[in-house]
């Protein structure tokens, strides 16, 4: 295929090895590693910079990844479907599993802690204390709609990124959501990524 009249080919290489234009490439970079990382940070950096803001976390450890081309063998050359485990300092780990085999779950995440669990979409936002606990709180559900929606489907929705950004100031991180969360974000994915391009883990700095 011709390249397009408006379509500066060289410019959008950049500086990935040289080669041929192609259309299907150019219009799903995301999935090619001259050109994109796949799921980690097309995906994962939109939901792991709200863990990196509410606990103040910077870049991980170290990530052990598995992954694999389920759908996309032969088509694309970052997996569709991927996990990885990110261990940082004062025992926390972060899990996350992408794939395009599957939307039972959606987009969404959940924060699991010793007396609750806290889910989050984005219309969404759920409270639920852990059974084993003496004293029962009650479940605190916002929003409305099936879980796992992407985008906010009601005015309610607004009171659960509000309600979030409360949960961050009580636990001393800002209001708002700082420029290094989405930072630190990022150096987790390509972290996680070094591991399933290398031997399944990496140690941040080596």
């Amino acid at each position: 295929m011709s390249i397009p009249k408006k379509l500066d080919w060289p410019a959008f290489l950049g500086n990935a090895p040289r080669q041929d234009f192609d259309d299907y490439r150019f219009r799903n970079w995301r999935w090619f590693w001259d050109f994109g990382n796949g799921i980690l940070t097309d995906l994962m950096v939109h939901w792991i910079d709200v863990a990196h803001w509410l606990f103040n976390l910077d870049h991980p450890e170290r990530a052990v990844t598995i992954g694999a081309n389920v759908t996309s063998r032969g088509v694309w050359q970052t997996p569709d479907t991927i996990q990885t485990l990110l261990v940082y300092p004062g025992d926390v780990q972060i899990y996350f599993e992408g794939t395009f085999c599957n939307a039972r779950n959606g987009a969404m995440m959940e924060l699991m802690g010793t007396d609750a669990t806290l889910y989050i979409d984005r219309g969404r936002f759920e409270l639920i204390p852990e059974a084993r606990n003496k004293q029962k709180p009650e479940e605190m559900i916002l929003g409305k709609g099936p879980r796992g929606r992407d985008f906010m489907t009601s005015p309610t929705a607004s009171s659960c990124i509000c309600r979030t950004g409360s949960i961050a100031f009580a636990a001393g991180a800002s209001l708002a959501p700082p420029i290094a969360a989405g930072v630190s974000a990022a150096t987790a994915a390509h972290l996680g990524n070094q591991a399933f391009r290398g031997s399944g883990v990496a140690v941040w700095g080596k």
